[in-house]
Parts: C-alpha cells; structure tokens; sequence
C-alpha cells in the first residue's frame, strides 16, 4: 500500500492497491458499466461504503462520519435524471392538490424525532388485453442465455430480465419493472388474462412524487404501451421515516402489551449476530394491512444504498427507525379512489394515513381498564401524530369509513333515534316529557342548538362521501 500524498485542489488523497478473486472483479466491472460512474468514482465510493458497512459490524466508530461526510459529497450516478436528486424538506404552500409523500414539508421535531412520510413501494395491475408487448421482448432474448437473463439484458435504456408469481419476462428500469405474460385476454379470454403487473420502488415513486400518474404513464409508454388501459392498485407500502428514533431502544415486550388494534404482535426479529432488535411485526402479509416497525438503516446497509437515504433524510444519519404499512386494497373494503388508479390522489394517501393511525395503536396498559380501546396512547404514538399533524393538513375523517359501506336509513335506525329522543326527553323532564323541555335540558348542559347543528353539518359531509 502506497503511503504517496496526492495532492489536488478538492484536497489530499492517498492511492490504495488491491487484489481480489478474478470472478470478483469481473463483477465489479459489470456493475461499474451499469452504474453510470466513472471508474474511479465508482470504486472509490464502493471501497469507502463497504468500509462504512464493516465497522458497523464490528462496532467501530471511529472516523466513520468522516467517511460519510466524504461520501455525501461525492457525485453520484443519475442526477441527470433527478433520481438522486436532494429531497427537499422546507416549508411549502398548501395545495389543492396534495403531493403523495411529504417532499416539501419541514415537520416539527417532537423531543427525539423528524419524521418523513413516502410510498415505498406501489404495485399496480394493468389490464392491458394482447400478447405483443411481451412478443417484442420475448424475441429480443430468444438467444440470449438464461444466466445473463437472470442478471439481466441490457437493451437500450432498458433491462430485460426472468419474470416472477407467473410473469415470464420482466423489463425494469432502476427501481421501476414490468412483469409480462403472453396469457392475456386476447388468448384466455375478457377478465381471465393476467394483463402487466408493475412495481415501483422508492426511487420511482420519490421522483414522481407531484406527478405519479405521468411518471407512470412515461414508463408504460416507454415499454410500449401507448393506449390508456384500466389500472388497478394492488399493493402500496406507506412508510413514516423517524429520524432519531433508535429501534434498540424499544422494548418489544412493550409492544406486545400495550399494541390495541385489529392484528396482535406476531414476529419479533433480533440481529443474529448482535442480539439487537431489529424489526417488530404486527399482523400477517396475508392480511389486508401488515405493519412493520424496523431499522431502516441496518436495512439501507445491507442493501448498499445507505448514501443515497441519508440524501433522503437531509444529510442525517443518526438512527431511523422506519413505521411501514404494507397495504392491498383489493383483499379489504377500502374505497375506490385506494383501488382505482386513476382516482388515486394526495387526499387518498392522507386519508389512508388517518385510518392507519387508529387501525392500531401502541398504548399504555392499564390493568384496572378491561377495555383496551380506553387506553390511553404510548408517548411514542402521540409523537408520531403531532408530527403528522401538519402534513395530514386538516384530513380528518374517521377510521370507520374504511370496512364500513353507508347502507341509506334504515327502519332499525329510524327506531334506534325514535328511542333516544324518547328516552332523552323522559330523563330531562320526568314530571312533563316533550321536546321544547329536552332542548332546553340539552342547552342547560352545554349542548346548545348551534353545536348540535355544527356536528350535523361535519357528519353530513362524511356522510356524503361514503
């Protein structure tokens, strides 16, 4: 190892020489000319990442955020397309029309923690009727091996790759992928065909936060479909980022007891290696919401896209721990604007995000309370409100919306007010029960006719839109 100062005007640098396994290499390489990095550039920040990586897991700490400062500071590939590009997190004016994540909005920090909502990851079903889509790319790799298929096919700015869950062929472009299939409409029949299937992960969906539907429309044109065909949601992971939040410190015991809601804890997960916490479950992935609670650092590490979160987080890089609720509209009873696309907007993610808050809760247990749902709500979960607060701006309506269909007046519930009114009436004036002497007991309470008349107007308004 040379010990030469080289000297240049962004600083002092020092050369490194190594030797690792040729098939190493060669893979190196191969994932250099799909970087888009120059050579230096790409292996100095993979040789200063993996050094970063490697003291975590042996509990070094020392000149690690000199390292990471470093590397913030190095280009990376793909600002040119505004994929790395800094998220920005300053105030912004409201808007008629909400952005799906919170990009633009600076949260207030709540004793230990800034949060940073997005949509991780969004799975959408299109029903898109012929088989020549996946014709055209079927024979582009006709030839082509199946080991570099399953690596994947560079053709143009495209990769085609093996298909998945029945797809035969994928073609992705970074973090965005079409799922094809021959079996479709035009050959199974109307509605039996398996159309596209698309995901998108948070690089896509992060970039496109103002214009999801035209980022999604450029991508399926890109691989060929020109035409507007119907597409449905079939899964979409909202995430709350809590920076400064260290999982390590919660007690999973803790969340067992004091978690109220529709699903219970089901999985606790520890570092094999250290014995830390690392991720607690709530709920099964066959169920219509599965919530995870995990460190979305240690992830981010073991992923390799580590520098690119911290640009996310505004250069911070402390612990985060990630609150994500992986949600499928088609398998609950969730309103139609969550399971049609074309009706998705901001105000269905906020909504969304309400309902989420109260599907279950981490509360105080209280072993002279029976009643779970009277609890009252852990310090963390209050936090995690308050800091949502302003980027839910005002979208307040209930949990009970979602499962829960407006059936019209009924004849139970005509009865149902007919015995309340009577009983009210009787209770306010045993001696002479009429409705002036129950007004005027409601008004005596508190309970005047301008109040009732404002709730009436907030529930008719929910009313209307069930």
């Amino acid at each position: 190892m040379s010990e030469e100062v080289i000297k240049a005007r962004s600083g002092k640098y020092g050369r490194v020489n190594i030797v690792v396994p040729w098939a190493v290499k060669q893979s190196m390489l191969s994932w250099l000319e799909k970087s888009g990095l120059k050579k230096s550039e790409f292996f100095k920040t993979a040789l200063m990442m993996g050094t970063v990586q490697l003291s975590e897991q042996l509990g070094i700490k020392d000149n690690r955020t000199v390292i990471l400062a470093i590397l913030r500071n190095s280009p990376t590939a793909g600002d040119e397309d505004g994929l790395l590009a800094h998220w920005s997190v300053t105030n912004s004016e409201k808007s008629e029309n909400p952005p799906y994540c919170n990009t633009g909005v600076q949260f207030t920090r709540i004793k230990f923690m800034k949060t940073i909502v997005s949509i991780d990851t969004l799975y959408l079903h299109v029903k898109y009727p012929k088989s020549d889509i996946y014709d055209f790319y079927n024979r582009e790799v006709t030839d082509v091996d199946p080991r570099i298929l399953k690596e994947g096919y560079v053709s143009g700015d495209l990769v085609i790759k093996n298909g998945a869950n029945g797809y035969k062929l994928s073609v992705w472009k970074h973090d965005a992928r079409a799922y094809l299939t021959d079996q479709v409409d035009e050959k199974c029949g109307d509605g039996k065909g398996m159309g596209i299937w698309m995901q998108f992960g948070p690089m896509f969906l992060i970039h496109h936060v103002n214009e999801l539907h035209q980022g999604v429309k450029e991508f399926l044109s890109e691989i060929g479909v020109n035409k507007d065909y119907p597409i449905t949601i079939s899964r979409l992971d909202l995430a709350v980022d809590c920076l400064g939040l260290n999982i390590q410190d919660q007690n999973p015991n803790k969340w067992k007891e004091g978690w109220v809601g529709r699903s219970k804890v089901s999985k606790v997960f520890f570092n094999s290696r250290t014995g830390v916490l690392e991720t607690i479950c709530v709920g099964s992935r066959k169920s219509p919401i599965f919530l995870r609670i995990y460190d979305k650092v240690a992830e981010c590490i073991e992923k390799g896209n580590f520098i690119y979160w911290v640009d996310v987080w505004d250069e911070f890089d402390g612990p985060v721990t990630r609150i994500e609720w992986e949600v499928k509209p088609k398998r609950g009873a969730f309103q139609e604007d969550l399971k049609n696309f074309d009706k998705f907007n901001g105000f269905t993610i906020r909504e969304l995000m309400n309902y989420l808050l109260d599907w279950g809760r981490l509360c105080v247990p209280n072993p002279s309370d029976s009643n779970r749902n009277r609890w009252e709500e852990d310090q963390l979960w209050l936090e995690l409100r308050a800091n949502l607060e302003e980027w839910l701006d005002g979208v307040e309506w209930p949990s009970t919306r979602f499962g829960k269909e407006f059936k019209g007046i009924s004849e139970a519930y005509l009865k149902s007010v007919s015995g309340t009114i009577s009983g009210a009436m009787a209770r306010l004036n045993p001696k002479n029960p009429n409705l002036i002497s129950m007004m005027e007991g409601l008004d005596d309470a508190g309970e005047n006719l301008e109040k009732i008349n404002k709730i009436a107007k907030l529930k008719a308004e929910r009313i209307k839109r069930l």
